[in-house]
């Protein structure tokens, strides 16, 4: 399934909705309920992927054989010496808001081929930003082995996680952009609801939308 997102960088992309835990626990966490427990506000969540060129022309290669890449003669796995520097991996969280004086916000890490390199060799950026959820979060389970199993939304000192997931994440930076989905009314409550942000067939185009300037508020 595709679905519009934005990140600092690009700005409007069609992406990839893809199977990830937090787009549940998030949404879970911030569910508001009545006392007898019927919903009165859940958000939309979702995790939005978009890979490079490359890969997603294998994607659509594999997608014409009718997902059996045994069809593929040939085959190779890139590995980290042969990925170019330039190139960055930008994850992180994007909230949207309906009052235009907030506008759109996102959270997150932007990491460099050459820096992923430089922290750990034979490494990629998306290999670095997974091993700095894995290693931060090994390393609260050690500073608290009595609390059984969490999410990360009930973590109460989230700031010590960040801090040692750090050094492998790149430029941690927050930022504001005025941007809504195909352009729409933030204050119109169908401008969030998901069916706007899916994407059918081929026939839209970012590049061809309004584009936002994105006004960077801070680095960590």
């Amino acid at each position: 399934m595709k679905v519009l997102s934005y990140v600092p960088s690009f700005g409007e992309q069609v992406a990839c909705a893809v199977t990830h835990y937090e787009s549940t626990s998030l949404a879970n966490f911030l569910t508001l309920k009545n006392d007898q427990g019927h919903v009165l506000y859940r958000p939309t969540v979702h995790y939005a992927y978009h890979a490079c060129e490359d890969a997603l022309d294998s994607i659509r290669e594999v997608e014409a054989a009718g997902w059996n890449p045994d069809l593929h003669a040939v085959k190779h796995v890139y590995r980290a010496e042969e990925i170019q520097d330039g190139g960055c991996d930008e994850l992180g969280v994007l909230m949207c808001t309906k009052y235009p004086k907030d506008g759109t916000y996102w959270y997150g890490t932007t990491v460099y081929s050459e820096e992923a390199k430089a922290v750990a060799p034979y490494s990629t950026a998306t290999s670095v930003q997974v091993a700095a959820g894995v290693l931060s979060g090994a390393l609260w389970m050690q500073r608290n082995p009595t609390q059984g199993l969490c999410e990360p939304e009930n973590i109460i000192d989230y700031e010590q996680v960040l801090h040692d997931a750090a050094p492998f994440l790149g430029k941690l930076h927050l930022g504001r952009s005025s941007w809504t989905p195909r352009g729409g009314d933030p204050t119109n409550e169908a401008t969030w609801q998901f069916n706007n942000l899916r994407v059918s067939g081929s026939s839209y185009d970012p590049r061809s939308t309004r584009i936002f300037k994105w006004s960077d508020k801070g680095s960590w």
